[in-house]
């Protein structure tokens, strides 16, 4: 546990004000005698080390590989749990285009109601970044290869420029707190919140989309194998932590947490 939105917005913030260089030397300063414009970055160096994407990406445009860097920080420079955050565990290459064809492969891209930790994509899938906060008429962002550098921006939840919405298999982030309730406790509001969900008793006739994301989740959690019976296919044996986690992710998808 642990890899949560939380710990990602704290990594992405303390990279605000980094500016690219023109040259591989001093990548590692936020501001040196050689920034410029020439898209060499201490996050396209530290993936390439790691084996990220097919070549050294210093020099490239570097949006998507600040995104990419900060999930690689969050998981402890453990490439391949990061990539399983962010869904690149598909058969498509590096940059925005490609990572927006990951999270719509795993069934995790969105179009509306964006969330903190989401990755934002924008344009023609030409530039993204990672969204800090949300109200009901904003959008703030930390994006890499903006002006240069990395920075904070604000947009119109309504505007044109933003395309859509990754959304990453964060930890939750007070499943802790969630687990002092006993397992029968947590089980039985997890059961009622999917019934309700499926029966469309409050989100109409078909099953809402965060009902199926929460129930994706889940399997992939290994809490339950699927709708289905009056159990919902629960896995054994479940720790009251995995269900701790479970409502708290479905508290999440429905906008209560």
């Amino acid at each position: 546990m642990g890899y949560t939105v939380k710990k990602l917005l704290d990594i992405a913030r303390a990279e605000i004000g980094y500016r690219e260089k023109n040259s591989d030397s001093n990548l590692d300063s936020k501001t040196a005698s050689n920034d410029g414009n020439g898209n060499h970055t201490k996050y396209a160096r530290d993936l390439h080390a790691a084996g990220y994407y097919n070549g050294d990406k210093c020099g490239y445009a570097w949006c998507d590989c600040f995104v990419d860097w900060c999930f690689y920080v969050l998981c402890g420079k453990d490439a391949a749990k990061a990539q399983a955050m962010e869904c690149q565990t598909g058969p498509y290459g590096a940059g925005c285009y490609y990572s927006a064809q990951y999270y719509k492969q795993a069934g995790r891209y969105f179009t509306s109601d964006p969330q903190p930790g989401d990755q934002i994509f924008f344009g023609d899938f030409d530039h993204t970044g990672i969204v800090e906060a949300v109200d009901t008429t904003t959008i703030t962002t930390i994006e890499g290869n903006t002006s240069n550098m990395v920075a904070r921006r604000t947009y119109s939840r309504n505007s044109s420029y933003i395309t859509g919405f990754g959304r990453p298999r964060f930890d939750p982030e007070t499943a802790e707190e969630a687990s002092t309730m006993t397992g029968e406790q947590v089980k039985g509001i997890c059961k009622k919140v999917l019934q309700e969900a499926m029966s469309g008793s409050k989100t109409g006739d078909k099953p809402s989309e965060w009902a199926k994301e929460a129930t994706e989740w889940a399997k992939a959690q290994g809490i339950v194998k699927g709708f289905g019976g009056d159990d919902m296919g629960w896995q054994a044996p479940i720790t009251r932590e995995q269900m701790a986690a479970m409502l708290y992710r479905f508290a999440q998808l429905i906008g209560k947490a």
